[in-house]
């Protein structure tokens, strides 16, 4: 081999792993985005299940107190003989 294809070839194989290399880089570039992207996703849904968990625990409390005016109707129909 003469030293002008060796040079010639030498060129072409550094071209060559400088594209694998900006290939890698741009995978390893996708990937830290996506593990942003998935972390701060993950994040906003841990806040809105802890916000929806507190609205459930208001309503079960809700739920489980008694409606004064329920009790007031059925004291009411209790004392005209309807039930």
């Amino acid at each position: 081999m003469t030293p002008i294809e060796r040079e010639a070839m030498l060129i072409r194989v550094n071209t060559h792993l400088e594209k694998l290399l900006a290939k890698v880089n741009r995978d390893k570039d996708m990937l830290r985005h996506m593990k942003n992207h998935y972390w701060a996703r993950m994040h906003v849904c841990k806040a809105r299940m802890k916000v929806l968990k507190g609205r459930l625990a208001k309503a079960l409390k809700r739920r489980k107190r008694p409606d004064p005016l329920h009790i007031l109707a059925e004291a009411s129909l209790k004392d005209h003989g309807a039930r």
